[in-house]
């Protein structure tokens, strides 16, 4: 009797030893939780390329490295993105020939952005998903707006990076022609649009306002830092990143967005986006139960390639803010996005 009793307990024993390795999200390895690689169908570790901009030891950039890194993905800092086509100097900046005096880019620059040659970085034919990540605003030049010199205030000239919109849009440029899997969060969602063919909102209270809305959602907090707000999901998008009828609060910090309803001369793409989610309840594409369809997009997608997504709000915050209001839709975001990576590529 002893032995059998013995036996079990074993038995027992080695169960809840296996249980538990295969539930464990890691390992703890000298006080700190190393978590499991992230694997793709060929059993090779899958590459997360984080789009270059100056600023990488800033706290925002480092939480959207920490964000991809702690869920198991192997993480790199690509590089400036440049093209020969362009003049630069020998530090990598953008020639003054292309940047006017808010260092928004020029019409001929961006001319030449449309078509030109591009320098890529290395390492980009090594990673299964690029992220563009958030930032200043994006130059209007960019999306048609022509450079109004009336306008221009002298007491805020550092609203745009010339060096960063030419290295986004040509990384973006070039990902969307290669089919390389690409992520774009709140200005890189603005730049996969403005890629696309969209235009932008060029500041959301202004817009709510001009439209009547007075119960809009806050998406910047006054002194400029995050807000939280609810994203309504329309429909379900094709990865499985959201369901249909789905409600998360999100942590947002941006006061432009894309422009569902104008495109810049020349676009033809736009017929290939689908927008699934929303910062208002309702049929906001078919005006029904937004006031004259009045919303800002907080999810769009490229359907004609492999995987060309924007979010309009930033998941990684919660990096370091586990008590946050939306962590549990962050953590959910990342898991429905390595389930999609892991068994696609």
């Amino acid at each position: 009797m002893r032995r059998i009793l013995g036996l079990v307990c074993f038995v027992l024993f080695m169960l809840c030893l296996l249980f538990g390795c295969s539930s464990s999200a890691g390992v703890v390895d000298g006080g700190n939780v190393v978590n499991d690689e992230v694997l793709g169908s060929d059993g090779r570790p899958l590459v997360v390329g984080i789009a270059w901009r100056q600023d990488v030891k800033s706290s925002a950039f480092m939480r959207v490295v920490d964000y991809f890194s702690s869920a198991g993905f192997e993480v790199v800092v690509l590089g400036q993105t440049t093209s020969s086509s362009l003049g630069y100097y020998p530090d990598g900046t953008l020639s003054d020939t292309y940047v006017n005096l808010d260092f928004s880019l020029t019409d001929e620059c961006v001319e030449i952005l449309r078509t030109c040659s591009v320098d890529v970085p290395s390492g980009v034919s090594d990673v299964d998903l690029i992220v563009f990540t958030g930032g200043e605003d994006v130059s209007p030049t960019l999306y048609g707006k022509p450079f109004d010199m009336d306008s221009l205030d002298f007491s805020d000239m550092y609203v745009y990076n010339a060096n960063r919109d030419v290295s986004d849009y040509l990384l973006m440029r070039y990902a969307l022609d290669n089919d390389i899997p690409v992520l774009g969060i709140c200005r890189g969602m603005q730049m996969l649009a403005i890629a696309t063919g969209y235009c932008l909102i060029e500041d959301i209270p202004s817009y709510y306002t001009s439209n009547g809305v007075s119960d809009a959602a806050m998406h910047r907090a006054v002194d400029g830092g995050y807000s939280f707000h609810d994203v309504f999901v329309e429909s379900s998008d094709s990865h499985g990143l959201f369901e249909a009828s789905e409600v998360f609060t999100v942590a947002s910090s941006h006061h432009q967005a894309v422009d569902m309803i104008n495109t810049y001369s020349g676009s033809s793409l736009t017929s290939c986006v689908s927008f699934t989610a929303f910062d208002r309840p309702g049929d906001c594409l078919g005006g029904l139960g937004c006031p004259e369809g009045v919303c800002i997009v907080e999810v769009m997608e490229r359907t004609d390639k492999l995987f060309a997504v924007g979010i309009q709000f930033h998941p990684e915050y919660f990096v370091d803010h586990h008590d946050g209001p939306g962590h549990e839709a962050s953590v959910r975001f990342i898991e429905r996005l390595k389930n999609f990576l892991m068994c696609d590529f």
